[in-house]
């Protein structure tokens, strides 16, 4: 992230521009990000291009005000910036476009999230010791901070799709020596990779946040070999008519806003078994004080 502040009449700003790096989709192009304290603006200038190079008028230069909603918005991540590029009709976006509260999100995945991986260890243990043999090429969909790596048998390659980047050094750390790790910020939706290229697929608590999971499922069995698994353990909806339920109806747009656009009802087995044929499919629920809205868990298997 490259910064500078200048001034312009009577008006303080900060710029910054953010470098894609290794991503085959950033065609060239950056972010630059104009802020003063009352306003943002999102714009795109060629990559190889110096800041200073790039010449352009502050007054003809459109802001969005910084009321407090749109503050709230951005700093929880909202997309702002991506709502602004695509309104000067850019139409370019990014994985991990989020700069103002990846590294939060990141930090509160890496060391909130304790109680939680305690809790379904066992299963996850079970799970992939089942499924997942030495030699197997893995792609895992949301590697976040890499809670499944330790997990693993020796011998496997995982190539573990994260889009935040802010996760990747927490990743990183926890990569057994035993087994090859490539991360890349690529999205689940689109994963660059030819079709039957892996043995294994996992996703855990990845189908909760995407914004299309239809989408994240074909594209999941596009990537497998013929046989080849989906693995996943994803908190669900709760029954429907239920009080578990309505209550997460009712708390979903607050669960979205601050968890990184996680939904509390989604019915993710029957998104499932709308793309696999074959699935294997277990329900169980979280025991731990404070987890009651995400209780309701599915763990199991589908075959490509």
């Amino acid at each position: 992230l490259c910064r500078r502040d200048f001034r312009e009449g009577k008006n303080h700003y900060c710029s910054a521009t953010r470098f894609i790096e290794d991503d085959e989709r950033s065609n060239g192009i950056r972010e630059l990000t104009l802020w003063r304290p009352d306003a943002v603006k999102s714009l795109w200038v060629p990559a190889r291009s110096p800041i200073e190079d790039f010449r352009f008028n502050i007054e003809e230069t459109s802001f969005q005000e910084l009321d407090l909603w749109t503050g709230l918005r951005m700093f929880w991540n909202l997309h702002l910036d991506t709502a602004l590029a695509a309104k000067d009709g850019c139409g370019v976006e990014f994985p991990g476009r989020k700069p103002f509260s990846n590294s939060w999100f990141a930090e509160s995945m890496e060391y909130g999230m304790i109680s939680y991986e305690n809790e379904v260890a066992e299963r996850k243990a079970g799970l992939f010791s089942g499924h997942v043999s030495q030699g197997d090429r893995i792609l895992e969909l949301g590697l976040g901070t890499g809670p499944n790596l330790k997990f693993y048998p020796g011998g496997v390659s995982v190539y573990g799709l994260e889009p935040n980047r802010a996760m990747h050094p927490y990743a990183e750390s926890r990569k057994p020596k035993d087994i090859e790790l490539k991360i890349l910020a690529r999205s689940a939706e689109s994963s660059g990779f030819e079709d039957a290229h892996f043995d294994v697929v996992v996703c855990t608590l990845l189908l909760c946040s995407v914004d299309d999971p239809l989408l994240v499922l074909e594209e999941a069995k596009r990537n497998l070999k013929a046989g080849g698994k989906l693995l996943f353990i994803e908190h669900v909806g709760a029954p429907r008519r239920t009080s578990l339920r309505l209550a997460q109806n009712v708390l979903n747009p607050l669960q979205k806003l601050f968890a990184d656009n996680c939904h509390l009802n989604r019915d993710t087995q029957e998104s499932i078994k709308m793309v696999f044929e074959n699935v294997s499919c277990e329900e169980f629920k979280l025991t731990a004080p404070g987890s009651e809205l995400i209780s309701p868990h599915i763990i199991g298997s589908a075959v490509a």
